[in-house]
């Protein structure tokens, strides 16, 4: 794209039986999956990737893409002041545009409505990221916690976790992070992408750090076997 070459891989479903009452859901961000789960489908791995190129913008066109979904999700909230779903985005919207302050307002106020668990988590999420980059190391922690307990299967949070131990040179405790984001398989539907290589090369430099020469050179050489 014409922006940042950054990607993320996340599982969401894509393909699916056409149902009667099969809807996308939301003004922004539109869901399928909440039409789909009172029918209990099965969800298999696909082995295609679908690519996505709708925030691959120029930097103008994608802020002010971000400002519209803000906006839209700000209008929606005007009408339901305690969805939890809006709410998260406009947090998040917040975010894109540096008003991280009031992001933390809608994101707490997400958190007191937000009974889905998949949804909680990725809030608790949003607000550990938040809080870490203000330096709110405790809170931060706790949330990134309070998340993996809502959804186990993810990444997200081990990853955060890893990184807040790293700034506060708990090594051994980002140790045990890292070991688990590598052991965990994802079922978050918006989890982060974490690279195998540069859990690999935290994890070895964590190593090193704590006299760990065996292992550290073991991660190190597989970071660098996978580039």
């Amino acid at each position: 794209g014409q922006g940042s070459q950054k990607t993320n891989t996340i599982r969401y479903p894509r393909v699916f039986r056409r149902y009667p009452d099969a809807r996308f859901e939301r003004r922004i961000h539109e869901q399928i999956w909440p039409s789909l789960a009172p029918h209990q489908p099965r969800v298999l791995a696909s082995p295609y990737r679908f690519w996505h190129y709708g925030y691959a913008l120029d930097e103008a066109t994608l802020a002010a893409k971000r400002r519209r979904n803000l906006d839209t999700a700000l209008a929606v909230l005007a009408e339901h002041p305690d969805d939890p779903f809006y709410l998260h985005h406009a947090g998040s919207g917040h975010l894109t545009v540096g008003e991280q302050r009031t992001a933390i307002g809608f994101l707490e106020r997400a958190l007191r409505f937000a009974t889905d668990p998949g949804l909680r988590a990725c809030v608790l999420n949003t607000l550990a990221q938040t809080r870490h980059e203000l330096r709110g190391d405790r809170t931060a922690e706790r949330h990134a916690q309070e998340s993996i307990a809502t959804w186990p299967e993810q990444r997200h949070a081990w990853l955060l976790l890893a990184d807040l131990r790293l700034l506060q040179s708990r090594h051994h405790d980002a140790i045990a992070a890292l070991r688990n984001l590598l052991l965990t398989e994802s079922s978050l539907p918006s989890d982060v992408s974490v690279e195998r290589s540069v859990v690999l090369l935290k994890l070895g430099m964590c190593e090193l750090l704590t006299h760990d020469a065996t292992g550290a050179v073991a991660h190190l050489r597989e970071a660098l076997e996978l580039g």
